[in-house]
């Protein structure tokens, strides 16, 4: 080989090796494996620094140990004393910049709560409950007030609940004003409003619908003290040390300091005003009228037609706020009617009747014939309570029905069914029998035994069904203590998603014996009954009236089969 073949093979070799080593520098990898990010974002150091006093600046920054990234700020950043204009946030590098649009009131302590605002950009780890605090005079308020926003009926925690102070106590302020300071209840509930001067205030907690730091809707949910509140010298801790506090960290956890933690309980005030919510007709024939709250008496005119004859039939449901109107009469499509309660017209609505779809089915060589069936029901399941009446439910209310031949076996032998309507409006038919333990049943429904007010009958139906035992379900005895005989109290038996299984009303320690309970957790809760109605009844601001109290066993009750289980109960 001679030299200048040499050289340029060495020049083309050298040019390769270069191409590489650029490539592989130009992709470089994120080594595999590794632990996953779980640490949110922290506080390097902040310009000025956080807690300082004789602030005049327009701006702030705020360093962190990490990139991070800015969420959802207009509704998780909270200023107090609230400000008049929102400040600009912004992201520069590992640091927030905070530019501030108007003059502060002197002699201010100022607090910034970011909430859930900021987050590292890997794992969205969030850094919780931060404060950017500041004084612009020569000190900086150390009070605070603490305490937990409930839900007023389950006593659950209320996360991102505005809790609100007040300088200025007149009753109607949540109305009119916003507060003066403000923060956000966490996870658990819990609200600490930090850095406050000295003196009483009314404290006040919303579900803002709206966002504007004013009670102002009927469906927001509000808590309030039945009395003003005081700031006392008590911090929340953060990365074990205290946030703008003189006092040091052992006397504020001492035995001789054990400062007040208000419990808020959240509701929604009831709309004294009667509205027709919803009206429609779901099914042929039948027409359904919801309202935003029981009835005292209502009507419904039709506008529209003139019948000669009565055209419905009218049903209520158990809490009078939904009515039922099964139609009698086809001659019109289309109903305008006026809906009124206790001589108040609430509504005009128009409503389209809808048509029964004739289903045709070919017979073997014998055409066409329109099929109209009416549809039974029964509450019977393979495994039927053996103390349970057997319900028998037709889809309309019936106009002629023949209880006769309908048959009831019971292993082999035959017996009469002995039946009777369990409604106002015949559509539920209740079987009166004694049923035994562990055996099995069925009902025998004839052809055309019944016939609605459409004129539809059913076809043959067989309801078959076998009994449960005693074996099968458990016993609780629940011991109630209840405080003096001038209280009534509401007692409930509930399942694990809260749906009230049984009730009893009590006025004086008792003894109730749940039997026939099946295997599963239970909860008991009580509702002290303040006007003696019956309901857990909620709270009234301006009133002054807070939901009444509930209470709840401290623990779920395991029921087993062939169980008997005693638990006593002092409320």
């Amino acid at each position: 080989m001679n030299k200048p073949q040499y050289n340029q093979i060495a020049f083309i070799s050298l040019v390769t090796m270069i191409a590489i080593f650029i490539y592989s520098c130009a992709n470089i990898a994120m080594p595999p494996g590794g632990p996953k990010d779980t640490q949110s974002p922290k506080e390097v150091k902040s310009i000025p620094p956080n807690y300082s006093k004789n602030f005049n600046l327009d701006k702030t920054r705020i360093y962190f140990d990490e990139f991070v990234t800015l969420n959802d700020v207009t509704n998780q950043v909270i200023i107090s004393p609230p400000l008049e204009e929102m400040p600009e946030f912004s992201l520069r590098g590992r640091s927030l910049v905070i530019e501030f649009m108007e003059d502060f009131k002197e002699n201010t302590t100022y607090t910034i709560f970011l909430g859930s605002a900021i987050s590292d950009i890997t794992e969205n780890n969030i850094l919780t409950n931060f404060e950017y605090v500041f004084s612009t005079g020569n000190t900086i308020d150390s009070l605070s007030i603490h305490g937990k926003v409930i839900n007023a009926f389950d006593n659950k925690p209320e996360k991102d609940i505005l809790v609100m102070l007040y300088l200025q106590t007149y009753d109607s302020i949540p109305y009119k004003e916003k507060p003066y300071y403000i923060t956000r209840t966490g996870e658990s509930g819990e609200f600490a409003l930090n850095n406050l001067g000295e003196g009483k205030y009314k404290i006040f907690a919303l579900r803002d619908a709206n966002s504007n730091y004013i009670y102002d809707l009927p469906n927001e949910a509000i808590a309030f003290s039945d009395s003003l509140v005081e700031a006392e010298y008590f911090k929340m801790f953060q990365n074990d040390s205290l946030v703008g506090d003189s006092l040091i960290k052992s006397e504020i956890i001492s035995d001789t300091l054990k400062p007040v933690s208000y419990q808020l309980s959240l509701f929604e005030e009831p709309d004294t005003l009667q509205r027709l919510a919803r009206a429609y007709s779901p099914l042929e024939g039948k027409l359904v009228f919801i309202f935003l709250k029981s009835t005292i008496n209502p009507h419904i005119r039709l506008l529209n037609h003139d019948f000669k004859t009565s055209w419905y039939i009218e049903d209520f449901n158990s809490t009078n706020d939904t009515l039922t109107y099964w139609i009698t009469n086809f001659e019109r499509d289309t109903l305008l009617l006026e809906v009124s309660d206790n001589g108040f017209v609430l509504d005009t609505t128009e409503i389209i009747i809808i048509k029964h779809k004739e289903k045709k089915e070919k017979l073997k060589g014998k055409g066409e014939k329109l099929s109209k069936k009416l549809i039974l029901t029964s509450n019977a399941r393979r495994s039927f309570n053996y103390y349970d009446p057997l319900i028998v439910t037709s889809s309309y209310p019936l106009t002629d029905f023949d209880f006769s031949e309908l048959l009831l076996i019971e292993e082999e032998d035959t017996l009469k069914a002995k039946l009777v309507f369990d409604d106002r409006i015949k559509r539920k038919i209740r079987l009166d029998y004694e049923f035994k333990e562990n055996t099995t049943y069925q009902l025998f429904i004839p052809d055309s035994a019944f016939t609605d007010i459409i004129n539809r009958s059913n076809d043959t139906v067989l309801i078959n069904f076998k009994t449960t035992s005693d074996d099968d379900y458990g016993i609780l005895m629940l011991k109630l203590k209840v405080p003096g005989t001038d209280n009534q109290y509401i007692i409930q038996l509930l399942n694990e998603k809260d749906k009230v299984l049984q009730q009893r009303i009590v006025t004086a320690s008792t003894e109730i014996i749940y039997k026939h309970l099946k295997p599963a957790k239970y909860l008991i809760k009580a509702i002290l009954d303040n006007n003696s109605n019956g309901k857990l009844d909620t709270g009234n601001y301006l009133n002054k009236l807070q939901p009444e109290k509930v209470y709840f066993f401290p623990a779920k009750i395991n029921i087993r089969s062939k169980w008997e289980i005693e638990e006593e109960w002092k409320l």
